[in-house]
């Protein structure tokens, strides 16, 4: 769905000369600007036991961790964040906004996964760093000259990275532990892990004419 998404963008943006309103060249400071997020990418890697899992299953993982980052880069900030910076963005005040609407809606849907049987808890908290990340892909977004193809990219690789370590969820299944209490602290913790990230970002948005 996600790869149909992407060739229906792919063709509106070359039919109506979108792609004039955005950069694809990745240049040097680019990876500079992104040290940040390219460290959060490592931390989120979670390797696991590979012997039980077929090649074709880890192929399409990671053809569909690539396809959820360029499908989401390419709807929010590649038309939803720049419609909202044609209305508002004439400001510091107003690219502010828009970034923040747009991160904001970006992270509310992720309560969709309230009906893939995910705790309330993991959900809830999922949709506060979605939000912080959201701001961050807006920053880079802006501070590479609109380089979507370098958001894409990096939003994938993140994706990909945590994506291997679902294969030892899935393989390690534990009955037992739906019924044990949940708590609380390591979704706080994991928010918290976020922050940083946050604070760069609106240190990058700064600057952003």
């Amino acid at each position: 769905v996600r790869l149909v998404g992407i060739l229906i963008f792919l063709y509106i943006i070359k039919k109506f000369d979108f792609y004039k309103l955005f950069t694809f060249k990745i240049r040097k400071q680019y990876i500079i600007i992104s040290w940040l997020f390219i460290a959060y990418i490592i931390a989120n890697i979670e390797l696991s036991d590979f012997n039980e899992v077929k090649v074709i299953t880890i192929i399409c993982m990671i053809i569909e961790a690539m396809s959820i980052g360029f499908f989401e880069e390419m709807v929010f900030r590649g038309t939803i964040l720049p419609l909202f910076l044609e209305k508002w963005g004439k400001s510091k005040r107003g690219i502010f906004f828009s970034v923040f609407v747009s991160s904001g809606i970006f992270s509310i849907l992720h309560l969709s996964n309230l009906f893939t049987g995910e705790l309330p808890i993991a959900v809830f908290s999922q949709v506060i760093y979605t939000c912080i990340i959201g701001i961050a892909f807006s920053a880079l977004f802006l501070r590479t000259n609109k380089n979507l193809l370098w958001c894409c990219l990096l939003h994938g690789f993140y994706d990909m990275a945590s994506g291997f370590g679902d294969f030892s969820k899935v393989l390690n299944v534990n009955q037992e532990a739906s019924k044990e209490l949940v708590s609380i602290a390591p979704y706080l913790i994991n928010i918290c892990l976020f922050i940083p990230l946050l604070i760069y970002s609106l240190f990058l948005l700064r600057k952003v004419e």
